[in-house]
């Protein structure tokens, strides 16, 4: 059984449920699978990355493309895989980080070519390419791209930004914000499909308010679009939706949050005693179930 699972484009992460390992198997071309590629180029079996303890526990795993992070149950950020973009902390080997002033990682992300880091404190790091302005922040000398962590610009790279959740697409990422009883998205990055549903085409330069006609309580991204969860158990949907990804009865893109359409898929909000939802958006699908 596994505590927590994340797909690649052609690779796989795990934590085991009863040791919390990490574990992972597939395509190691680029060492996503935390192995030497000179050695190994694909791992059939669940397989334990090289530099990380065989005592070692986990709590989240996430895979880009080509690259694979996990949080450590101590809060440590690890990394593995294609580094070129400055995804990974190193290329092809294990690399481990966490903020300077000791404070834990909560949550990881990865999307194409960028991962998105969450503290105990609230505050969004991000790393890897920046050509649309995933990274959050400011390009800095026409930099596009930056192999260490820093924090996004805006209110998500203070203290206490209310930030509980982040998650990544191929090119953009939107975060969960609490303060209170209240929910809200913040999103930033590629926007050309309209994955960001604000409106329009434009580039999302630095964390900004997204969805908010939208009682919006969880997002999951999708490589070109955005799906939401609402207080009522109805999702919304924006962006690509080349397959009927967003399920509007086409297969056209949509620019702004677009409820969607045919069997009301979760009902209402689940109580102690109906369980939970599941809720998450592959490359060009969606799957919402009842646990």
């Amino acid at each position: 059984l596994f505590e927590d699972a994340a797909l690649g484009f052609s690779h796989t992460l795990v934590i085991e449920k009863e040791t919390k390992r990490l574990l992972a198997f597939g395509d190691n071309a680029r060492g996503q699978v935390g192995v030497d590629p000179a050695t190994t180029t694909t791992v059939t079996s669940p397989t334990m990355p090289k530099g990380v303890d065989t005592d070692e526990t986990f709590v989240k795993v996430s895979a880009g493309l080509f690259h694979s992070a996990a949080v450590s149950q101590t809060g440590d950020l690890v990394t593995f895989g294609c580094a070129r973009f400055g995804q990974s902390l190193q290329d092809q080997e294990v690399g481990r980080w966490r903020p300077s002033d000791g404070s834990r990682v909560v949550d990881v992300a990865c999307g194409r070519r960028h991962t998105v880091i969450l503290d105990e404190y609230g505050r969004v790091w991000t790393m890897g390419e920046n050509k649309y302005h995933q990274l959050g922040r400011s390009i800095v000398d026409g930099k596009k791209t930056d192999g260490f962590p820093k924090l996004v610009d805006g209110v998500l790279g203070k203290k206490e930004s209310g930030c509980v959740a982040i998650t990544a697409g191929w090119s953009h990422a939107v975060a969960t914000v609490k303060r209170g009883d209240h929910t809200s998205l913040f999103g930033w990055g590629r926007n050309d499909k309209g994955q960001l549903g604000t409106g329009t085409t434009d580039l999302v330069l630095e964390p900004a308010p997204i969805f908010e006609t939208v009682d919006a309580t969880t997002a999951s991204c999708g490589s070109e679009s955005t799906v939401v969860l609402d207080a009522d158990g109805q999702v919304w949907g924006t962006g690509w939706n080349e397959h009927g990804n967003l399920a509007t009865g086409d297969e056209k893109d949509t620019f702004r949050p677009s409820k969607f359409t045919g069997a009301r898929l979760v009902g209402p909000p689940p109580t102690r005693s109906d369980g939970s939802i599941l809720f998450a958006a592959g490359g060009g699908h969606f799957i919402s179930m009842r646990i």
